[in-house]
């Protein structure tokens, strides 16, 4: 998230996440598969968390780095469930790709607008609002900032990921997780396969849903 951010100057980024360093305007990700996973890396901020304690200068580390127990958030911060970015998103891409009424690019732009509303920070639409190459191109566009304004929203990246395959996500491999691929379904339950013997037990948790 923090790095397809930080492709493009997202102003969410301060609503989203802590500078890193801090005080800087600058943001760095982090994955359990960093070579040496530190304490250096954005956290997550208000946006998710409600509103933020100051923080002082004797809890900010030499590397930039906050102490544990640095700052404190007031949880005042909604539970998002479905968003008017998020309807704005789906339907441009269901006047890109089935030809519904409307413009993909004016409902994309809406969406933009709607999440950076959310976040409390200037649009970049202006820049960054043209849907442009080929339809798998733009439909990527607009996954990957579907993805971006649904932060937080729980289940619906990854059902767009299973059946959009965007963003573009590495797995994480065994034996980190359990499993090496990002799956696409889950197997049915022992006691739905036991209780209804029309029920077929997929192969495995890449067969798709959609």
């Amino acid at each position: 998230m923090v790095n397809l951010m930080n492709e493009k100057e997202d102003t969410r980024q301060p609503s989203y996440f802590v500078a890193f360093p801090y005080n800087s305007d600058s943001y760095k990700g982090s994955t359990v598969l960093d070579f040496e996973p530190s304490a250096q890396y954005s956290r997550l901020h208000s946006y998710l968390k409600g509103t933020p304690s100051a923080v002082s200068q004797e809890m900010i580390n030499e590397d930039g780095s906050l102490e544990g127990g640095a700052t404190t958030y007031g949880g005042d911060a909604p539970s998002r469930l479905l968003l008017y970015s998020e309807y704005n998103f789906i339907r441009a891409e269901a006047a890109l790709r089935l030809g519904a009424s409307g413009n993909a690019e004016t409902f994309f732009q809406e969406g933009i607008k709607a999440s950076m509303a959310y976040a409390g920070v200037p649009a970049y639409v202006a820049e960054f609002g043209s849907l442009v190459g080929t339809e798998e191109e733009m439909l990527e566009q607009i996954i990957n900032q579907k993805y971006i304004a649904n932060f937080g929203v729980l289940m619906e990246n990854w059902t767009d990921w299973r059946r959009a395959g965007f963003p573009d996500i590495t797995p994480i491999p065994t034996p980190i997780a359990v499993y090496n691929e990002v799956p696409r379904s889950l197997f049915y339950p022992f006691n739905e396969v036991s209780s209804n013997p029309n029920i077929e037990q997929k192969e495995s948790l890449q067969e798709r849903v959609f």
